[in-house]
């Protein structure tokens, strides 16, 4: 039965397909996703905990919004961000191709330019590739290829966050910035606009990625770090308390008013920045972290506390 239901579902139009995997099997996929992962089904009609936030904001706005699509591409979002704060927070830009070919063949006729470069998809989440302080040879040219050819059929490569199904894959090539500085520090700002205008906000602040991933949380300030009460994210999830140097501290606060400016009408994203020699520098604008599944590192405290952070969710 299930191979005669496949075959009639190929014979169908692309844009049938589209539908039906968007609006129905997708979705029914979610639900069972999370339910695999936290144990119980999510509460999407009255949702509390920040998960169940994010997968209703799935279901609904992701569905329909162009604009979600704007901002989660990884190249269009760099008009918006010219656009709002100023290109200088920008990583800047080695070149981008709308085919694969493109930028193989130009690669090929000046392989210097890319050096200390991160080849990365448009329409994607940890789709890079890092091109250190060398000449690629013809394997791994024909390796890195075969890659993206793979990144860019896999058009539901973020499953059922359908603002991605939108985006036309486009190749983005940036420099790569942790050859500026001895370690790239994330500085992942969860930021929720509440009714009367003002933020809230939990910094996710990730370090010492090349030794051993470790993790810290802060609650609407930068002094006092947050650690999960719950025993299985603490073993589990590296986490450590941390004090922000005080020359470092004023950028810190800088990106924080500089999300307030992105956020305009949302009322919760995730934005991301990095610090290199005292200059800020945009990472990405996240709208569902995880698909709203993958959140138990959060404990169930924080995911509470986070889903009430947010109001007037879904959009």
């Amino acid at each position: 039965m299930k191979s005669i239901l496949k075959s009639i579902f190929l014979a169908l139009p692309k844009s049938v397909q589209r539908y039906i995997m968007v609006h129905w099997v997708n979705p029914r996929r979610s639900i069972q996703k999370y339910q695999d992962h936290y144990g119980y089904r999510p509460n999407l009609q009255h949702p509390e905990l920040f998960s169940e936030k994010v997968l209703q904001r799935v279901h609904t706005t992701c569905q329909t919004s162009d604009h979600y699509t704007l901002l989660a591409d990884k190249y269009r979002v760099r008009e918006f961000i010219t656009a709002t704060i100023g290109a200088e927070y920008l990583i800047p830009l080695i070149n981008d191709f709308d085919s694969v070919d493109g930028f193989i063949e130009d690669y090929a006729t000046n392989p210097e330019q890319y050096r200390h470069s991160v080849v990365k998809i448009n329409h994607g989440s940890g789709r890079n590739y890092f091109i250190h302080d060398e000449i690629l040879s013809a394997e791994q040219i024909k390796a890195l290829r075969q890659k993206l050819h793979g990144w860019f059929l896999r058009e539901d490569s973020s499953g059922h966050e359908s603002h991605y199904l939108r985006m036309k894959p486009h190749i983005v090539v940036e420099r790569n910035m942790s050859i500026y500085t001895p370690e790239l520090v994330d500085y992942k700002f969860h930021m929720f606009k509440q009714a009367d205008g003002s933020f809230q906000y939990v910094l996710h602040f990730l370090q010492n990625r090349s030794v051993k991933l470790t993790r810290t949380f802060f609650i609407n300030n930068l002094t006092d770090s947050y650690t999960p009460p719950e025993q299985y994210v603490l073993d589990y999830y590296p986490f450590t308390a941390h004090q922000f140097d005080p020359d470092v501290l004023p950028h810190v606060e800088k990106m924080i008013t500089l999300s307030q400016h992105l956020m305009n009408d949302l009322n919760y994203a995730r934005i991301d920045w990095y610090l290199v020699d005292g200059a800020i520098y945009f990472g990405e604008i996240t709208l569902t972290p995880a698909g709203g599944v993958y959140l138990t590192y959060l404990g169930e405290s924080l995911n509470r506390r986070m889903g009430q952070m947010w109001v007037n969710n879904p959009h």
